[in-house]
């Protein structure tokens, strides 16, 4: 098959939907696909390269608004090339990429996958929830409908989604499927690492209003004052760096900017627990790459999170509103070393057998052959 991947983000960036746009990209290239991924240009990258069999394209970013949308203009690609693809798949359904793709398939008749990989229903947080207002009351009522409803099979990274989309783009069920993210499990791994006697607590994400880094900071300062023994770390970059840095100051909270993804599981394999008291969510590929390194997690229940998360069993679900719960949940996990240890093999079990790339690939090409 000739296909081509629309990712609004490049390779490199930390975040779910692009790192599963070039792996898929890898994998069905490796698999004798013809594989093309259109995406934008940050920090002055090459305009064209191959890698790993891709073709990669990036166009220039005009702006990138909310520091969540890149402006990046594709179109004239979609309409000139478009028809030579015979599966044109678009991630995400609020980026002015896919919109494009949505578009581009009113003229050209290739198939169009759309992924939605979160951000379908957020938690509302007073001050900042503007943008998620105008998401609810402008963008879904009309750029996103007609990017949702133009595609000919949307997937979907959780279930719950699948059903919220349902009911706000009054789409046919028949047209989702569910498709969530994957893990490197040869990267990924329960290795039983030591921390050293040491009690690291860890935030992955974003520092983006809707990740909920404030409430990790909130739920580390209620955690220190009752065992000064833990430590805490908060690996992503955003625009509330500054705003919660300084928050942060007079606790041993450490922030390591964004790194290499490369080094994910290491910094994982140093920690009690991953928390993410996130207000907006797909299914959180950062939670799959924590259990597959044998570490339980501690989530927000908003998007898919309780679809990985099992609760008592992998991990904890708690809700924004109840930030105490979040820390009693760390307590006990310190406080119960065996517990920490029997909910990561558990979990690494779970994605070993439901979130590996060969599965999860498997799945992909099934839905590509289904619809040409």
């Amino acid at each position: 098959m000739k296909i081509l991947q629309v990712s609004a983000y490049p390779p490199g960036r930390y975040g779910g939907s692009e790192r599963f746009a070039i792996q898929l990209s890898e994998r069905l290239a490796e698999k004798g696909h013809d594989v093309t991924l259109v995406t934008s240009n940050f920090d002055k990258q090459v305009f064209y390269e191959e890698v790993k069999g891709v073709k990669i394209y990036r166009y220039k970013c005009i702006n990138n608004v909310w520091n969540v949308n890149p402006l990046t203009i594709i179109l004239p690609r979609l309409l000139r090339y478009g028809d030579e693809y015979d599966i044109v798949h678009a991630h995400g359904h609020i980026f002015f990429t896919s919109n494009q793709v949505a578009f581009a398939r009113k003229i050209k008749k290739f198939k169009y996958v759309l992924h939605l990989h979160g951000g379908i229903i957020p938690e509302m947080n007073s001050e900042r929830e503007k943008r998620f207002l105008i998401k609810k009351w402008l963008y879904d009522p009309t750029l996103g409908m007609f990017t949702v409803k133009a595609a000919d099979i949307i997937a979907s990274v959780s279930k719950r989604d699948i059903e919220s989309a349902i009911r706000i783009f009054r789409c046919e069920r028949e047209k989702f499927v569910w498709i969530p993210p994957a893990v490197d499990v040869t990267k990924f791994c329960n290795n039983h690492h030591s921390n050293n006697g040491v009690s690291n607590i860890t935030f992955i994400g974003r520092l983006e209003p809707w990740k909920g880094a404030d409430l990790f900071i909130n739920i580390a300062k209620k955690i220190y004052k009752i065992n000064p023994g833990v430590r805490f770390t908060i690996v992503g970059d955003g625009s509330l760096k500054h705003e919660l840095v300084k928050s942060a100051a007079g606790y041993p909270i450490r922030f390591l900017g964004a790194v290499n993804h490369d080094s994910i599981p290491s910094i994982l394999s140093e920690s009690i627990a991953l928390i993410l008291p996130s207000r907006l969510e797909g299914l959180p590929t950062v939670c799959i790459e924590a259990l597959a390194c044998g570490v339980p997690v501690i989530a927000s229940d908003v998007g898919g999170t309780c679809e990985i998360i099992q609760h008592g069993r992998t991990g904890f679900i708690f809700n924004l509103h109840e930030l105490d719960k979040a820390v009693d949940y760390v307590l006990n996990l310190i406080n119960h070393p065996d517990l920490k240890l029997k909910m990561g093999l558990m979990g690494s079990r779970i994605v070993e057998k439901m979130f590996s790339w060969n599965e999860i690939t498997r799945k992909v090409e099934e839905l590509y052959y289904k619809i040409i």
